[in-house]
């Protein structure tokens, strides 16, 4: 679910329109996948960030040169 109150979405005269020209992924509020709730409120539900970020800092140092 997208959140079309950002000013980079204002006004809306055609939601779809505004959502292929104007959104971005910093727009996104909620997805749901197969009935299952991902992301809300901007918040992961079923990932944790840091471990994310901390797997892709280990695997980043070993492509370095």
């Amino acid at each position: 679910m997208v959140d079309l109150q950002g000013p980079n979405l204002c006004p809306v005269y055609d939601p779809l329109s505004a959502l292929v020209y104007s959104a971005s992924g910093a727009d996104v509020k909620d997805v749901v996948v197969d009935g299952k709730v991902l992301m809300k409120d901007r918040k992961f539900t079923t990932l944790d960030p840091n471990e994310i970020m901390e797997r892709v800092r280990r695997i980043s140092s070993d492509i370095c040169i």
